[in-house]
């Protein structure tokens, strides 16, 4: 999983591109530029807001993996807990863990609070309930969760 941390960044990046182009194309905007140094400064700009939506993709999928890792260490390490014990206590201590992974997901600390800004397929199940999620990408508009 993780598409949404590629395909939302990218689609605003050609998205934004798209609309300078279409202003361009238009409207003629950019030739309303006099000088070098308001040219290199619009695209200096518009390079550095594309570059700073990448870094920032980078770094929150980076996150994500790292969040991943842990928490599976932890079911990992948990698990040989449990299969050291006798048989007798695997019940109990199964019942135990749901409800304290229960407990996590409903706290605002959990790691579906932290997908929730990333547009995470997991993230608001109530709004969605066992219906499937789909993203829909625009080109010259807004994207939009259907």
């Amino acid at each position: 999983d993780g598409e949404a941390l590629i395909v939302f960044p990218l689609s605003f990046t050609v998205g934004m591109l798209c609309q300078i182009m279409m202003g361009e194309l238009v409207f003629q905007e950019l030739d309303s530029f006099q000088g070098l140094g308001q040219i290199l400064l619009f695209w200096g700009g518009a390079a550095l807001l594309l570059i700073c939506i990448v870094l920032h993709t980078e770094v929150k999928v980076a996150f994500m993996k790292k969040l991943l890792e842990d928490v599976e260490q932890d079911l990992e390490d948990e698990a040989a807990e449990i299969i050291s014990e006798e048989p007798s206590t695997w019940r109990q201590r199964a019942a135990t863990m749901i409800a304290r992974r229960k407990s996590s997901v409903d706290s605002t600390d959990s790691v579906s609070s932290l997908l929730s800004g990333a547009l995470h397929p997991e993230a608001f199940p109530e709004s969605f309930g066992s219906r499937k999620r789909f993203y829909t990408v625009s080109i010259m508009g807004p994207v939009g969760v259907a």
